[in-house]
C-alpha cells in the first residue's frame, strides 16, 4: 500500500511517495502548478497504485488557518472528487523550513534547492505522518 504526499504551493507541488510497504517516504520530482495538475496527479496515483493521499495543511505556528490553508483544502477536495483514493489533510508546519535547512547543511546550491525543497518538504511531511499514524 503506497501513500502519496503532496505539499501544495501556488507555483509548485512537492511530491513524495512511500515504498510499497509504506515504511519510508521518498521525494519525487515536484509538479509545476498548471490547469491540468489534478489530471497529472490522478495519473501518478494510478501508475504508482496509491492507496492514500496526504495533503499538507499549512497552518500558522499557533495552529490557526493561514492564507494558504483554504487553498490547500480546496486542492485536496479537488483530488478527492477526481478519484476514489482517500485524502487526508495533515499539519505541515515547519516542513519547508526543515527541508531548506537540510539542503543548506548539505551545501546544495540555491538553484538546486529551489528545485528540491518542495518535494523534500513533502517527504518530511509524509515521514512524520507515517511515524504518527503508520500506514
Amino acid at each position: 500500500m503506497r501513500i502519496l504526499a503532496l505539499d501544495y504551493g501556488r507555483k509548485r507541488v512537492g511530491v513524495a511517495l512511500t515504498d510499497p510497504l509504506a515504511i519510508i517516504a521518498q521525494p519525487l520530482p515536484f509538479m509545476a502548478m498548471h490547469k491540468e495538475i489534478i489530471t497529472d496527479i490522478i495519473g501518478l496515483i494510478q501508475d504508482k497504485q496509491v492507496a492514500k493521499i496526504i495533503v499538507g495543511l499549512p497552518l500558522t505556528m499557533k495552529g490557526t488557518d493561514s492564507e494558504m490553508t483554504q487553498e490547500a483544502r480546496d486542492f485536496a477536495r479537488s483530488i478527492e472528487q477526481a478519484c476514489s483514493v482517500p485524502v487526508v489533510l495533515y499539519d505541515e508546519r515547519c516542513t519547508s523550513s526543515s527541508a531548506n535547512d537540510a539542503l543548506l547543511q548539505g551545501n546544495v546550491s540555491r538553484q538546486k534547492r529551489k528545485q528540491l525543497v518542495d518535494s523534500i518538504a513533502a517527504s518530511i511531511l509524509l515521514q512524520a505522518y507515517l511515524e504518527e499514524h503508520g500506514s
